[in-house]
């Protein structure tokens, strides 16, 4: 077990289970599945910094909410982006088909699925981050959508360095 994957692990089960999960989960069956998102993470090409990045999207984007890690975003209270009955966003992180086809083609809530979108959602963050010139304010920004300002990015941004501060 790398040290990346415990100090990951260790901040994922520090974050409060989402308390509006419209089926409970057991402590052991989340511990079960953010073991899985901590390897996903731990063994994606990626830096530091960019774990920090996918741990602070996987909070504010969907909680970390195992209806929507399994795929099932039309049964709780945030939708995955849905467009015309349809979710256009899938994974913790909210990617879209067009950002990551590879998590698309995989199976919804499979380890092949995860593995791809957290690669896709470190490289859009990092793509933000270069292209935005702000910090990490504009990466959060830039990650929600075109524009390099955002208020919502501040809340991220300051997440963002309690996280790094333990990895």
């Amino acid at each position: 077990m790398s040290s990346n994957y415990a100090l990951i692990l260790k901040v994922l089960l520090g974050m409060a289970p989402f308390s509006r999960e419209p089926v409970p989960e057991s402590s052991m069956d989340r511990i079960s599945r953010l073991t899985m998102v901590a390897h996903a993470i731990a063994d994606a090409p990626i830096t530091r910094e960019e774990r920090a990045a996918l741990l602070t999207l996987g909070e504010f984007e969907s909680h970390f909410a195992r209806y929507i890690g399994i795929g099932q975003c039309l049964t709780g209270p945030y939708k995955c982006d849905v467009y015309r009955g349809v979710p256009r966003a899938r994974t913790y992180w909210q990617v879209w088909r067009s950002t990551c086809p590879a998590a698309w083609a995989a199976v919804e809530g499979s380890e092949d699925e995860l593995g791809a979108a957290a690669r896709c959602a470190a490289a859009k963050w990092s793509l933000a981050l270069a292209r935005c010139h702000t910090g990490v304010l504009g990466a959060f920004a830039g990650y929600a959508g075109d524009l390099c300002s955002w208020a919502p990015a501040t809340a991220r941004a300051a997440r963002y360095q309690a996280i790094l501060a333990k990895l």
